[in-house]
């Protein structure tokens, strides 16, 4: 019986984590699925000699939202490319569907749509108006922990949907900023770390209850010891959703103006200094508590 046990929880995991029964495919698969799913937005005004730095926004579990096309729309006024992933549309997840399936813990995982990041990265250096050297992921909760998997891939941790995780993929990135995303059990950050040094911020409520924080906080930990620069802001008397004003406005999902206008002032900031300076500044704390 213990070895029966053994083995089922062998095969659990494989199918779970590992990945073991999914088709896997090429990047260039991937690429071809992935491209008209890409959404991509120029700022005004004349182009730099390399093409415009390009922020990759990767949506939470219901898609790209009203606060992502406000987010979006900051970011270009700031002087940034966006391309949006939508990596739901491709698998025809519409609707409702996301809510009752993704949004509960259904599938696809983070480590599934990390393959999306890695596209939506790819696609973005292969088009002439875009820097390729100069490419800053966010991501939203479900798309937050999808950023965290994709970061990990490697040899040992690529997505389950993956034959081959390309070694250059994140060449040009810079950073990686990060709201409310997912770190529990499905997560890799913790157990595997991440693959390539990408300086990070986390923006999350200190007492979360749709992601719990404490787990962020293991993985922010995690990645310090690995020396992966991290900032990690917890923010009291807030909701998880505290940057939608569009949607699910209940006791646990609540739209914060004030404190949206601080972090997105926070992180255009972080954007205008990343455009000018690809070469990032000492370590920055790893936990901030902010009322």
């Amino acid at each position: 019986m213990i070895a029966l046990a053994s083995m089922i929880s062998v095969l659990a995991y494989g199918f779970v984590l590992g990945g073991w029964f999914k088709p896997k495919s090429t990047l260039d698969e991937h690429l071809a699925e992935l491209q008209d799913h890409c959404h991509v937005e120029i700022p005004e005004g004349k182009m730099p000699s390399n093409g415009f730095p390009t922020a990759v926004l990767v949506p939470g579990c219901l898609g790209s939202r009203e606060h992502h096309q406000e987010w979006g729309e900051a970011i270009c006024a700031a002087g940034w490319a966006t391309v949006t992933v939508d990596s739901f549309a491709p698998r025809r997840l519409h609707g409702d569907v996301r809510l009752s399936r993704i949004c509960h813990g259904g599938r696809p995982w983070g480590f599934v749509r990390a393959v999306n990041v890695i596209a939506a990265v790819t696609i973005a250096s292969q088009r002439t108006e875009l820097d390729a050297d100069r490419v800053t992921l966010l991501g939203w909760a479900h798309g937050g922990w999808s950023v965290m998997d994709a970061l990990s891939s490697g040899d040992v941790s690529r997505p389950t949907n993956l034959i081959e995780t390309p070694p250059d993929w994140s060449d040009g990135v810079l950073a990686s900023l990060l709201f409310y995303p997912y770190c529990g059990f499905g997560s890799r950050t913790e157990r595997f770390g991440w693959v390539w040094d990408i300086p990070t911020m986390l923006f999350m409520r200190s007492d979360d209850r749709t992601v719990l924080p404490g787990v962020c906080v293991s993985a922010a930990e995690r990645l310090q010891r690995d020396t992966v620069r991290t900032e990690l802001s917890l923010f009291g008397g807030v909701t998880h959703w505290f940057d939608n004003s569009g949607d699910l406005d209940s006791s646990d999902h609540a739209f914060d103006q004030k404190l949206t206008r601080r972090v997105r002032s926070e992180v255009i900031e972080k954007l205008g200094n990343l455009a000018q300076d690809p070469c990032e500044a000492e370590t920055t704390p790893i936990i901030q508590c902010k009322g």
